[in-house]
């Protein structure tokens, strides 16, 4: 799993504007599946629902940062789950596909058409 202390340091620090620019976004641009020049926005808002482009969503995890807790493993941007936590993904996954997502916003073709 990839170390992703530097995510729980103050959102204005260098280190952390640092790591967001230079590594989760070019990690995910070159290891994750980006749909044209889009990546789901990880950060607390949006919660890897929305599709945003680069510019977005280093905003986004500099003004809102990461989404705490819940994505340990960016399964969404390029990072392999370990062989261990692949039946807990499962699992997790089963759980969160019964959620009630009415107050979502519109979505086209499986794709949530704006990420504010």
């Amino acid at each position: 799993m990839i170390d992703k202390e530097w995510t729980k340091l103050p959102r204005f620090s260098q280190e952390y504007i640092s790591m967001v620019l230079i590594f989760f976004l070019d990690f995910t641009f070159n290891k994750g599946r980006p749909q044209g020049d889009e990546i789901l926005c990880s950060c607390a808002t949006c919660r890897n629902h929305l599709w945003a482009k680069r510019y977005v969503i280093y905003d986004h995890l500099i003004a809102k940062s990461f989404l705490k807790g819940y994505y340990d493993v960016w399964v969404n941007h390029g990072e392999k789950i370990p062989s261990r936590m692949k039946m807990n993904v499962i699992m997790e996954d089963q759980k969160d596909s019964h959620e009630d997502h009415s107050s979502t916003t519109s979505i086209t073709f499986g794709r949530l058409t704006s990420c504010q």
